[in-house]
């Protein structure tokens, strides 16, 4: 038997927490772009997601500069951990332009959610 009330709400609502993001970091499309044009290798787009894996995205123009984390990752061994060649790796990320640095946050974020 259930019992449903204003103070047992409904298994299926969503309950929010701290982990929660507020509405301005949820994840925002951006039209006409295709994660394919990013012109990394999958192992690349594999290391660039690993380097964020727990990286909390706050502002876009933070956001823009994923290869920060990647270029700290490599002493970590992400070059390796992906068979990659990572300076190259910081270079095809310095090279994107703005509205591709937020296609590929927006990315990121989309295969972190989908692993999870």
């Amino acid at each position: 038997m259930t019992i449903q009330s204003d103070q047992h709400p409904k298994a299926e609502q969503p309950i929010a927490t701290s982990l929660s993001a507020p509405a301005q970091h949820q994840q925002i499309k951006v039209e006409g772009f295709s994660p394919n044009d990013f012109g990394l290798s999958e192992s690349e787009m594999n290391a660039v997601v690993d380097a964020h894996w727990s990286h909390w995205f706050e502002t876009s123009e933070l956001d823009r500069h994923v290869d920060w984390n990647v270029e700290d990752s490599l002493q970590d061994g992400l070059a390796e951990k992906w068979n990659i060649e990572g300076p190259a790796l910081v270079a095809k990320l310095k090279a994107l332009t703005s509205e591709q640095q937020d296609a590929l946050v927006t990315e990121i974020k989309r295969k972190r959610a989908a692993a999870g």
